[in-house]
């Protein structure tokens, strides 16, 4: 038997029959997202703060804690020297946010996207924060 027809409409039973267990349901956006004062604890314990911005605007203001990662770069990132939680910022939580997305399909668990990005941040935690 060819595979046409095999991934149609009864493909998700097929799926649950032959694996065993049901299919996940893909995260909510909500489920994805940490906010700028819930980062603030997460940054207590160990944790990897992934900042997707431009190398010009990581270098304007910069957490220690924070390595930079283009999006273009994420194929190449080796995962296992990630600490997880894994949490994604950039400027306003649109490209961490795809970042994040990514991640989860290379096979991490534990990521999630900086909601509002650093202007949230700025806005939120550290008005002291350099405006870019």
């Amino acid at each position: 038997m060819g595979c046409s027809g095999q991934y149609g409409a009864g493909a998700e039973r097929d799926y649950v029959a032959f694996v065993g267990t049901p299919l996940l349901p893909e995260p909510s956006p909500a489920e994805l997202n940490v906010s700028c004062t819930e980062m603030v604890d997460l940054l207590k314990c160990p944790c990897t703060l992934l900042d997707e911005r431009p190398k010009a605007q990581f270098v304007l203001c910069v957490s220690p804690a924070a390595i930079n990662v283009q999006m273009d770069e994420l194929d190449d990132l080796d995962l296992d020297t990630l600490q997880q939680p894994v949490c994604a910022v950039c400027k306003r939580g649109n490209d961490s946010r795809t970042a994040t997305r990514a991640l989860l399909d290379k096979g991490l668990s534990l990521v999630q996207n900086v909601e509002g990005g650093m202007e949230a941040w700025r806005a939120k935690v550290d008005p002291q924060l350099p405006v870019f």
